[in-house]
């Protein structure tokens, strides 16, 4: 409740994209977790539906360089 993990995963995206040079970068969470859901969410990450990952249906969230660069998320 104090914007640690919205300021994170911030800094995550920041790292991906401007010294590691990623392209897009996607999050999963358990359908259940609405609370990572919303991190995700004010850090500028979309919500892109269901996506299947380690064998189950999780919820995919993902930003890419265009978005980045446009200021979203920042």
């Amino acid at each position: 409740g104090h914007g640690f993990a919205t300021e994170l995963t911030r800094a995550m995206l920041r790292r991906g994209f401007d010294e590691v040079g990623l392209d897009r970068i996607i999050a999963v969470t358990h359908p259940d977790n609405l609370v990572s859901q919303r991190v995700l969410a004010k850090a500028g990450l979309r919500d892109e539906g269901w996506g299947r990952y380690y064998g189950r249906d999780l919820r995919l969230f993902a930003m890419d360089i265009a978005l980045w660069r446009a200021g979203v998320g920042r």
